[in-house]
Formats: structure tokens, C-alpha cells, sequence
């Protein structure tokens, strides 16, 4: 998987499908929340978060199928003051021809962070209809980047 810098034309179609979330969204950009880029941070990579209400997120969370025993997280996430839907998202070559785009999910509680899953299209426009179909509860995401990439 080679991760590729997007063109002009990917971040304006990337900024008119954030913009269409309305005021959901808390940020987005690149680099990394606050705008810093750590060397493990691929620059090409695009992030947008989502301020949750506490019933959203267990909505999601259930949704997804994490644990909701009291050997998990979800204890936490409904005592944190702060629940975040973070969404990083790019785009790679599969092949000599074959691109895809791919979006991680995380659940960000008050700063911890809980890796969720991905979403994955062939397009831009197929990334983020997986991406809304999972926040509408009716498409779950891959359990891992290479199982999204591999679906693609």
C-alpha cells in the first residue's frame, strides 16, 4: 500500500463533503488535532472530527460491537465530558492502475483514543457513503485498514 498525495481536485471534493456535514464538525485538516505534524504522522493523510452526545456514541458503539461488559471501555466513554469521532482519511494505489480510499475510525475520549475500524471505497464519493452509512448505524466498518483495502 503506497498512501498518495492528494490532488486539488481530491481536497475540494473533500472540503464540499465536510462542508455538507454542516456544524458537526468540530475540525478538520491535516496534521494531526492541533495542527502539529509528529514525524509518524503521514502529511498526506486528511482528518475530520465529530463532537458526540453521549447517546450517540453508544449508539455507535454498540453499533460496532465493542464491549459493553465491565471488563471494556465503555464505562469511560460514558463518564468522559468529551466524546470525539475521529476520522482520518487517504488515499492509496492498489495496484498499477487501482487507487481506493480509505478512513479510520477512532473514538476519542477525553484524549484516549480507541482505534474502531475503517471504511474504505473505490472513489472518494464511495468512502464517504461508507463513512455516513456507518454514523447512520447501517454499515459497519472493516476491523482493520488491510481488511478495507483488501475489500476494495
Amino acid at each position: 500500500m503506497r498512501v498518495l498525495t492528494p490532488s486539488k481536485r481530491d481536497l475540494a471534493d473533500a472540503r464540499l463533503v465536510i462542508q455538507s456535514f454542516e456544524s458537526n464538525y468540530a475540525a478538520w485538516g491535516t496534521g494531526s488535532e492541533l495542527g502539529q505534524r509528529p514525524p509518524s504522522l503521514d502529511w498526506r493523510a486528511l482528518y475530520l472530527m465529530f463532537v458526540c452526545d453521549p447517546d450517540q456514541m453508544a449508539d455507535l458503539w454498540r453499533f460496532t460491537g465493542i464491549n459493553t461488559g465491565p471488563d471494556g471501555d465503555y464505562e469511560l466513554m460514558c463518564q468522559s465530558n468529551t466524546q470525539i469521532v475521529d476520522f482520518r482519511f487517504f488515499k492509496v494505489r492498489k495496484g498499477l492502475w487501482s487507487f481506493a480510499w480509505i478512513g479510520n475510525v477512532v473514538f476519542n475520549l477525553d484524549g484516549r483514543t480507541l482505534p474502531v475500524g475503517s471504511v474504505a471505497g473505490r472513489y472518494q464519493a464511495d468512502m464517504w457513503h461508507h463513512f455516513r452509512e456507518y454514523l447512520g448505524l447501517r454499515q459497519n466498518v472493516y476491523g482493520s485498514t488491510n481488511e478495507a483495502i483488501a475489500a476494495m
